[in-house]
């Protein structure tokens, strides 16, 4: 019986020993990863803006883009994807209209952006933004500035900022009414009218570079 106890208490003591030693290891890992700081930077030609307008009275949407967009004032290296749009403005160039129809996209911007002011941007910025993904933005088209309120959304490196606008507040009308005349009989829903909305659903995608050490 002692023959075999020894050898095998020794084993025991050898086996917790080297499991000590392991949890010492995935302790230490774990607090590197811990004490990891990661900071964010902006990559221009990620950044993405998708809009959808809204014709017939049961609101069927319409998607397009605008493929030129200026963002200024970006704060790189923050620690925080939120920081790094904090401070920010852009300006994005309505000549670029995209909806992948050539006749679409020139009848926008001859009836419905020729009908407006100061054309050649939709300029705004940032007002405020905070964690909970609450952002307010300032909107400046056809001459007027409005403010509005956005979902600003963040997934890992991904964020996103959806605001939802109309017109109206842009003085719009004389714009939504031009092109809703020009594309009459393409605006008509199953209930023989034709509606263009003065709602647009804005949405701005980009995607940081993420760097932890």
């Amino acid at each position: 019986m002692k023959t075999f106890f020894i050898p095998a208490a020794f084993s025991v003591l050898l086996f917790i020993s080297c499991g000590t030693e392991n949890n010492k290891e995935i302790t230490k890992q774990t607090e590197k990863q811990n004490t990891l700081v990661c900071t964010y930077s902006y990559i221009h030609d990620s950044t993405h803006v998708n809009w959808t307008a809204y014709k017939f009275t049961e609101k069927k949407g319409v998607k397009g883009t605008f493929d030129s967009v200026v963002v200024e004032g970006v704060a790189n290296g923050a620690t925080s994807p939120f920081d790094v749009f904090a401070n920010v403005s852009f300006r994005i160039i309505p000549s670029s209209v995209n909806t992948n129809d050539a006749g679409r996209d020139k009848k926008i911007l001859n009836y419905f952006f020729g009908k407006m002011m100061a054309t050649n941007k939709i300029s705004g910025k940032i007002v405020s933004i905070n964690e909970k993904g609450e952002a307010e933005v300032l909107i400046k088209m056809n001459n007027v500035e409005h403010n509005v309120w956005g979902v600003f959304t963040v997934q890992e490196n991904k964020v996103s900022l959806q605001v939802e606008i109309n017109m109206d507040y842009w003085n719009g009308q004389a714009a939504i009414a031009s092109l809703n005349k020009e594309c009459y009989e393409l605006h008509k829903g199953e209930d023989g009218k034709s509606v263009l909305w003065p709602d647009v659903s804005v949405q701005i995608e980009t995607t940081l570079q993420k760097i932890c050490e």
